[in-house]
Parts: C-alpha cells; sequence; structure tokens
C-alpha cells in the first residue's frame, strides 16, 4: 500500500526526509555489516495514512510474515517494525547461522535469536540515526520476534493509535539483498505527540501549526 498525503509542503518533505533517509542508511549498513551482503535501500516513504487501511502494510493484512518489534520510549515514544516474507525471513537465518540455504523452513530457537539480533541492530541502528539529527533521547526495547499475518502484528499498535486519531503517521521503507532475494520492510510509527517532537527538534512542524 502506498503511504497517503504527507502533513507537509514540498520543501519540508524535502528537509524531513532527509532525516528519515539518514536515518535508514544507517540502518542497512548495519544489516549489511552483520549479514556480509550488500543491502540496497528503497527510498523511504512517509506520510498520513487512515488506522482503518493501515493493516494493508507490508503486503497486505493477510501476508504470512516473521521479523521483529521493538517499541520506542524516551524523548519521543513509537513502534519499530522490522518485517520479512517468512521464507525470506527463513533464508536471512540460513545466512547468519551459515547454513546451506534452503535449510530452514521454520524458526527455531536460533533462527529466532539471530532474527531477534538482526531486529535489534536494524531498528537501534535507525534510532541512533534519527538521534543524531534531532537531539532527541530515543529508547529501544529488548526485541520482540514475531511470526503471524501482518494485520495480527499490526493490530495492537493500531488499536492504541484509534484511541487517539483516525489516522497514523507511518514511516517505512523496503530494502533488498539480490543475491539471496532477501527482501524486508523497515516501519516506524511515532504515538502521542511524539511525530510534533521530532518534526520541532529538526526547526519543522506540520502544516497549519
Amino acid at each position: 500500500m502506498a503511504i497517503g498525503d504527507t502533513l507537509f509542503d514540498k520543501e519540508k518533505q524535502r528537509l524531513f526526509g532527509s532525516v528519515v533517509a539518514a536515518a535508514m542508511k544507517r540502518s542497512t549498513e548495519s544489516l549489511s555489516k552483520m549479514t556480509g551482503a550488500h543491502v540496497q535501500l528503497v527510498s523511504p516513504r512517509f506520510g498520513l495514512i487512515p488506522i482503518a487501511s493501515a493493516a494493508n502494510l507490508a503486503g497486505g493484512a493477510d501476508k504470512p510474515v516473521a521479523g521483529v518489534y521493538l517499541s520506542v520510549s524516551g524523548d519521543a515514544s513509537g513502534h519499530i517494525l522490522l518485517l520479512f516474507p517468512e521464507q525470506a525471513a527463513y533464508r536471512l537465518v540460513d545466512i547468519l547461522c551459515e547454513r546451506p540455504l534452503g535449510c530452514s523452513c521454520e524458526l527455531d530457537e536460533m533462527g529466532k535469536s539471530c532474527l531477534g539480533e538482526v531486529g535489534n541492530i536494524t531498528g537501534t541502528s535507525f534510532l541512533i540515526g534519527l538521534s543524531d539529527h534531532t537531539g532527541l533521547l530515543l529508547r529501544p526495547s529488548p526485541p520482540e520476534v514475531v511470526q503471524d499475518m501482518v494485520g495480527a502484528i499490526l493490530s495492537p499498535i493500531l488499536a492504541e493509535l484509534s484511541m487517539v486519531s483516525n489516522e497514523a503517521f507511518v514511516i517505512e521503507t523496503e530494502f533488498t539483498e539480490e543475491t539471496t532475494s532477501v527482501v524486508g520492510m523497515l516501519i516506524f510509527v511515532p504515538t502521542g505527540d511524539s511525530l510534533r517532537t521530532i518534526l520541532s527538534s529538526v526547526g519543522l512542524a506540520a502544516d497549519g501549526d
């Protein structure tokens, strides 16, 4: 699903986009170092989407995925999800556990540990990159490995957001590693007044403020 209308005019989109891209680049570089593979980043997208259709992120509500969830606290709060199609997650585990590709067909304890570490490093690197450009203290929770349909994974996050708004501000990007066909998505959803806090810290404010 495409990210919807943003809160910004074109100049603010460009400025905020450069901050997001720098943070995403840092997380991608960390993933490349961890896997020993060349991971490529697809241009990040950000904007408002209706909560009712947000479950269609990451390929659709009924798509089975595996990944890692991190909650964010500190000067701003939110949620980070690193999601992979199930088969891509298994290939990534094979790479990290130095197994022959195609060996994994489920997430065993070692696989979950490897995937959790991927999410921890990738999500934390994104937050460090965001902190570098905003000056905000952003703390990730311990990683939680998740495996379910996209809609089921997103449901608790969307339920929380729906208590204060009928829209969600979402930052997402895709990344690929061509030789092993690993494709993933990193999603960041700020909660409460955190979007305003992040924007203010880089000298931006939502249009109309």
